[in-house]
C-alpha cells in the first residue's frame, strides 16, 4: 500500500507485508474499473497501483504531484472514467 509519511515518503506494502519506497508515479490509467498508477520503486522495477493503495486516495501528495506535471493525461484519463461509469449507469 503506498503510504505517506510527513507528505515526504512513500512506500507500498507487497504481498509478504514489506514496505518499498515510491519513487515516481510513471503513468496513469483506467483499467478494469479502477484508476491505477504506474509506480516505480526506489528498490528497482515498476508496477501498476490502485488508487485504494494511497492513503487519501487522488489527494495523496504524489498522485497530486502526478497531476500537477502530467494535466493532460489526467484529463484524459478522467473523461475515461466518467464515459465509462455513465456507461454502468454509476
Amino acid at each position: 500500500m503506498a503510504s505517506s509519511s510527513a507528505g515526504s515518503t512513500n512506500s507500498n506494502d507487497n504481498s509478504n507485508g514489506d514496505f518499498y519506497d515510491v519513487e515516481k508515479i510513471e503513468k496513469m490509467r483506467y483499467h478494469d474499473g479502477q484508476l491505477e498508477f504506474l509506480v516505480t520503486w526506489t528498490v528497482g522495477g515498476q508496477g501498476w497501483e490502485p488508487i485504494r493503495s494511497f492513503p487519501w486516495g487522488v489527494e495523496h501528495v504524489m498522485i497530486q504531484e502526478f497531476k500537477t506535471n502530467n494535466k493532460k493525461r489526467w484529463d484524459q484519463v478522467m473523461k475515461q472514467k466518467e464515459k465509462a461509469e455513465e456507461n454502468m449507469g454509476i
